[in-house]
């Protein structure tokens, strides 16, 4: 049997989330030049959320942004 936790679990992001994020970020600054330290992404139930950039990379012709996922409490 699991046993009920003591205290709420800590909420995170989904994977899809935080790949959205990232890919909006790298478009962002593809598109504009404009170098970010976060980016927002409006989730499915109607809620805006930011994420910080761990990594904003740019070349000539592509992007890169990285996301650090933090996934709460889900084992």
């Amino acid at each position: 049997a699991q046993r009920k936790p003591d205290a709420p679990l800590k909420k995170g992001w989904t994977t899809g989330a935080c790949a959205a994020a990232g890919a909006r970020a790298a478009w962002r600054y593809l598109l504009t030049g404009e170098r970010q330290s976060e980016t927002r992404v409006s989730l499915p139930h109607g809620v805006s959320t930011r994420f910080a950039l761990n990594r904003l990379e740019r070349d000539d012709i592509s992007a890169t942004a990285g996301i650090i996922k933090d996934a709460g409490d889900d084992p």
